[in-house]
């Protein structure tokens, strides 16, 4: 992520940052990301399957099997 940031993107994309991380470091490393996106004032795009992380976004998009055909379907969801 360092050598990321040193390129001052306008746009941060995080795939499942914290997937192979143990429960502590994981709490550890969600702190500092949300410090990260304070200091950088940059939006940053975080792709995860844990709602523990989703709980770091503004704003969220959750995809969702459709009740028809089994399409794919984005809700949104603003944090409170």
């Amino acid at each position: 992520m360092a050598r990321t940031l040193i390129t001052k993107p306008h746009l941060l994309l995080l795939d499942e940052p914290l997937s192979a991380m143990d429960r502590k470091l994981r709490e550890r490393l969600r702190k500092e990301i949300k410090e990260l996106h304070g200091q950088w004032n940059i939006p940053f795009v975080l792709v995860t399957h844990c709602r523990c992380e989703a709980e770091l976004g503004d704003k969220v998009f959750k995809a969702e099997k459709g009740e028809d055909k089994g399409e794919t379907i984005m809700r949104f969801y603003q944090s409170a």
